[in-house]
């Protein structure tokens, strides 16, 4: 019994001992691999080349977000350059909502009564790197009682997300939320973005103007569009 007990003890030792070892060698091999990317990052030629992607191309990142219309049969739209790089413009279709529609084609009371937050947000994706390299998302909370938006937050609000040694930030923001000229059950929130998409060079600062909108209908179910202005 002694002898049973002592190896069952130096058992569970060993594997704690490797256990240790593997989630130590997990963590400097992460760690390996965040100095890696920072040291790309910082070599003047890499740089360099992420400034010179299209997605980082002011009259091309226009062109691209002027004029798209996203909605639930439609939830992303996804514009890839020549170079690999990209701008995407998606909404976050409500989930529930849609998928009561389509299973009875109408929403229950339980559904109805909960409190929801359309969204529609553009990206611009980096070839160099990998990932994301801003994220701007335009987000308006309502309630809907099935047929008609019978609460919503006074006004939408913008997030905006960038990776770490890019100079990009909101100059100004103009957001407003008002009643839906297409549909009068329903709501119509905009946000008009003045963004200065310059990187690393403050003193050269190029600002851009892009309006995205939210058409929320009275059911809860919404379309997304951006636009250059």
């Amino acid at each position: 019994m002694k002898r049973t007990f002592i190896s069952s003890t130096v058992a569970v030792a060993l594997m704690f001992s490797l256990g240790t070892t593997v989630f130590a060698d997990e963590v400097k091999s992460s760690n390996v691999n965040v100095s890696n990317s920072v040291q790309k990052i910082q070599d003047p030629q890499i740089l360099k080349e992420i400034k010179e992607l299209d997605a980082n191309n002011l009259e091309k990142i226009a062109e691209v977000l002027d004029g798209i219309e996203i909605n639930e049969e439609n939830p992303v739209t996804r514009h890839e350059f020549a170079d690999g790089s990209a701008i995407e413009v998606s909404i976050n279709v409500t989930p529930s909502l849609t998928a009561q529609k389509r299973v009875s084609g109408e929403i229950s009371p339980f559904l109805a009564a909960g409190e929801y937050t359309a969204s529609v947000t553009m990206k611009g994706e980096s070839v160099v790197t990998g990932g994301n390299m801003w994220v701007y998302t335009l987000n308006q909370k309502y309630k809907t009682n099935g047929t008609k938006i019978t609460w919503n937050e006074g006004s939408p609000y913008g997030t905006f997300d960038k990776v770490w040694y890019s100079l990009w930030g909101i100059d100004s923001e103009t957001l407003s939320v008002t009643s839906n000229p297409g549909y009068p059950d329903g709501i119509w929130a905009t946000g008009t973005v003045k963004l200065s998409w310059d990187i690393w060079e403050g003193n050269n600062i190029q600002p851009i103007n892009i309006k995205l909108t939210l058409s929320i209908k009275g059911d809860g179910t919404y379309t997304g569009y951006t636009a250059w202005l």
